[in-house]
């Protein structure tokens, strides 16, 4: 069925057939060629098998702000596939909202204590459907980023949740642009904007 196939001496030499196999139970044997000088000697096979689902996929433009942020901070998890499907398999940290008629949205993302630094991406604030984001535990600095009417921050030290959700966040416009409230995790307290922003005077 293939070959003759010469592998890159460690590397992983994946091997398709453009036609489906038929039956219940196949075998698969290797051999050597005729001038081969040693025989076959395969370290490991791993055989895949393609599988309708019946799912739809993650939001197309949730993929590419989830993977810009993977590639922006090479996110040391186990990120592959779609994120948000299927549902018993999204990616580690992520929430997903689902819905029979619409691809799922990443509503929810827990990167804290993922050892990321510098700046934050505004590729955070182009999930549109996000809710609750926490980066607590980073080496990240502050920015402010425009989340819309979601709008959740990071405060510069790295260490708790800044966001709209609680009673005690509030969010006022400066210059055309929305810029949260503080919501401290630690004492549930709240903070003036402009603390956040490095602003003075935004109010």
């Amino acid at each position: 069925m293939f070959g003759p196939v010469i592998p890159r001496l460690l590397y992983a030499a994946p091997i398709s057939n453009s036609e489906a196999l038929m039956g219940k139970e196949h075998r698969t044997s290797i051999h050597k060629t005729e001038d081969a000088t040693f025989p076959s000697i395969p370290n490991a096979i791993e055989i895949y098998m393609a599988k309708q689902l019946d799912e739809l996929p993650t939001f197309s433009e949730d993929v590419d702000d989830v993977l810009d942020i993977k590639r922006a901070y090479q996110v040391n998890k186990s990120w592959v596939g779609d994120p948000c499907g299927p549902k018993n398999y999204t990616w580690e940290g992520l929430e997903c909202n689902y819905s029979v008629s619409v691809p799922p949205w990443i509503i929810s993302l827990n990167l804290s204590s993922s050892g990321l630094s510098g700046m934050i991406s505004a590729s955070f604030g182009s999930l549109s459907a996000m809710e609750s984001l926490d980066l607590s535990n980073n080496h990240l600095t502050f920015n402010c980023i425009n989340f819309g009417s979601n709008a959740i921050f990071l405060n510069r030290y790295g260490s708790r949740l800044l966001s709209q959700e609680g009673s005690n966040t509030t969010s006022k416009e400066a210059g055309g642009k929305a810029i949260p409230g503080v919501y401290d995790d630690d004492s549930a307290r709240s903070f003036e904007p402009d603390a956040l922003c490095g602003e003075p005077g935004i109010l």
